[in-house]
């Protein structure tokens, strides 16, 4: 359970780093209605609590955005390895790709073209595109 937690907590970081257990637990809190206080979250990701109750958990996989059943497993947080000579692998490895891909289960294709574009656009702003660049097939 530790390993998944943690590794989701590390999934989440973004531009302007890692937000703290206590900012997650209050977003978790209050979008799921589920209280869960930093300091339990906290004690979750490094194992000294390891039986969240069925509530608990299924505010987390709605948080994070993962089917209940991933804390179910045995294995921890660890992408699959994705093998491919085009940037592909080290993408798919990233957690904070991985999270992206994840918090788009759901969503209208409609959703995912404007959140497409929103990642062209910042692309296009951090030059790190050329023209030639290749779209992905509808």
């Amino acid at each position: 359970m530790a390993e998944k937690v943690s590794g989701l907590i590390r999934g989440m970081q973004g531009a302007t780093g890692r937000p703290g257990v206590h900012v997650i637990a209050r977003q978790i809190t209050d979008s799921t209605g589920v209280p869960i206080s930093g300091a339990y979250l906290n004690q979750l990701a490094t194992g000294k609590r390891d039986n969240p109750s069925l509530r608990q958990m299924e505010a987390l996989a709605a948080y994070f955005g993962v089917d209940i059943s991933f804390f179910a497993g045995r294995n921890p947080v660890e992408p699959a390895p994705v093998s491919s000579d085009n940037g592909l692998e080290s993408a798919l490895n990233d957690p904070g790709i991985q999270m992206i891909a994840l918090r788009t289960e759901g969503l209208s294709d409609q959703s995912k073209q404007a959140i497409l574009s929103m990642i062209e656009q910042a692309r296009k702003i951090e030059q790190l595109d050329g023209d030639d660049h290749d779209e992905p097939a509808s």
